[in-house]
């Protein structure tokens, strides 16, 4: 989604800043001075990763390792780049409990999930919302480390954003087979993935 200012600039805005996540961006508005804190509430603190390039923007504020995002940024943006080079891709690593609400939400399936697709309808990219905790559960049941499981599954859904499904067991072999064509291209290998 584009957003333009009464300025007249323009700024993508990704699927997360019009939902539930709008609150999880940094807002130096909502920063309290220090002596507003209670002293006896402990304080937490959510490291949020982003990266942005030209056919990806990728944000968390989950517990992925700097390693793990390196390479599943990397992996994401040279898949992105080589199934929509006209378009883009917002990816944003979620929770269970974050992706079972989006899933709820946009799909009236009350369960969690490991990743979403929201095609922008252009046939040039989306959104995709993937959970790490599902993403580590599936890894070690694959045999998969935490970052090739994560990379197969945005595969999974960058080939639903290109508009691949898995409804018949035709559709799903051929579905299979693209997503491991997919990644070999950003030069992941895994076998099985997924549940």
């Amino acid at each position: 989604m584009v957003i333009i200012s009464s300025n007249g600039t323009s700024q993508r805005q990704g699927w997360w800043e019009r939902s539930i996540f709008r609150d999880c961006r940094y807002n130096p508005a909502r920063r309290k001075a220090p002596g507003e804190l209670p002293a006896d509430r402990p304080l937490s603190i959510r490291i949020m990763l982003e990266s942005n390039t030209r056919h990806l923007e990728a944000s968390t504020a989950e517990d992925v390792p700097p390693r793990s995002w390196a390479c599943i940024v990397a992996a994401a943006e040279a898949m992105s780049a080589h199934l929509f080079s006209n378009g883009s891709v917002a990816l944003r690593v979620v929770s269970d409990p974050e992706i079972r609400a989006l899933n709820k939400q946009f799909r009236s399936t009350d369960r969690v999930t490991d990743v979403l697709s929201f095609p922008n309808g252009a046939g040039q990219g989306g959104d995709i919302a993937l959970s790490w905790d599902t993403t580590l559960r599936q890894a070690v049941a694959n045999g998969n480390q935490p970052e090739e499981e994560a990379c197969a599954l945005i595969a999974h859904g960058l080939l639903h954003l290109a508009g691949y499904d898995h409804d018949t067991d035709e559709s799903d072999a051929r579905m299979q087979a693209a997503t491991i064509d997919l990644l070999r291209h950003a030069q992941i290998e895994v076998s099985t993935f997924g549940h």
